[in-house]
């Protein structure tokens, strides 16, 4: 499932990053609900596509054949969620603990630092943007959230592919 995202010139596209952090993973949102709670899924995960002129917000969720429009519904169910009402503080907590964590583990290597370097240059960034990206993390509110999610999550706005196996024949 995609939804259109923030572009890498949006302040929405630090928003984005957190609203994955608060969906996806062991302990996210969508993976709580629909492969612990409802048996919809195998695995689940959101994240943001940053591109400088355009972004999206993508969804994955592996299910068996016959749950798809059950994990469809259920997926939109959450989008819904993230639109209507704020994340909480112990989630927007974790989603920034995480995000920074994982940046400052990144920065360790060089590889990691050049590209950085690199999409600085074709975003048409300041190198002093980099350094502020625990800042932009740690300023980030639930209202932030809130407002990302309800700005690109519009169900009717949505491109839902569905992959399917071969039928195995024996």
């Amino acid at each position: 499932m995609l939804f259109e995202g923030p572009s890498g010139e949006e302040d929405a596209r630090t928003s984005a990053s957190l609203i994955a952090s608060v969906a996806s993973g062991l302990g996210g949102r969508f993976f709580d609900e629909l492969r612990d709670r409802q048996s919809l899924a195998y695995s689940v995960m959101a994240a943001p596509l940053v591109r400088r002129s355009g972004g999206a917000f993508a969804a994955y969720i592996a299910m068996s054949p016959e749950k798809l429009e059950q994990a469809e519904r259920g997926l939109l169910a959450e989008f819904a969620k993230l639109c209507e009402s704020p994340v909480t503080a112990k989630e927007l907590e974790q989603a920034k603990t995480y995000l920074r964590g994982s940046w400052a583990i990144r920065r360790e290597s060089s590889a990691a630092v050049a590209s950085d370097l690199a999409d600085a240059w074709l975003f048409g960034r300041s190198l002093e943007e980099i350094e502020a990206y625990d800042g932009r993390i740690r300023a980030a509110t639930a209202s932030d959230l809130l407002d990302c999610a309800r700005r690109y999550f519009d169900p009717t706005r949505r491109v839902t592919a569905v992959i399917r196996g071969a039928e195995r024949r024996v």
